[in-house]
């Protein structure tokens, strides 16, 4: 799937782009509107099976979409997690997080098929990817 996006094949609201990665919002987050994947353009299936060189530019995008996060939502603290679980493509998932946040125990719920998630609107991603962008500028 994240190929076809770097192909243009399949629309996504990207809000970060360098020559090695590239961050587009979740259609389906489970933390929060604002999750956005950071995906290298090598496709392996885990992050650390990139090189050295590959990996720093990675965590460089992640550090720059936390940021963006930061400006754009003004959370507690932003979450980092690498499931690799649904999608054979190595991501990082990026999202804003807050004290009362129940990451884990939505996580678990939602493995569980418990957790209902009705997806994001495409009006309220494009709504998010230019805050986001917005904050990126600031």
């Amino acid at each position: 799937m994240f190929c076809k996006i770097f192909r243009g094949e399949v629309e996504s609201k990207k809000v970060y782009e360098d020559e090695n990665n590239i961050a587009i919002l979740d259609i389906n987050p489970r933390m929060h509107e604002c999750q956005v994947l950071v995906i290298p353009r090598t496709h392996v299936k885990q992050f650390y099976e990139l090189s050295d060189e590959e990996n720093a530019s990675l965590f460089k995008a992640v550090k720059e979409v936390a940021i963006m996060i930061n400006k754009a939502y003004n959370p507690d603290f932003v979450s980092l997690f690498s499931r690799g679980m649904g999608v054979p493509h190595a991501h990082i998932i990026v999202s804003p997080a807050w004290r009362n946040d129940i990451i884990l125990t939505g996580f678990m719920l939602n493995r569980m098929n418990i957790f209902f998630n009705a997806g994001v609107s495409p009006q309220a991603l494009d709504n998010i990817a230019e805050k986001l962008k917005n904050a990126k500028n600031t």
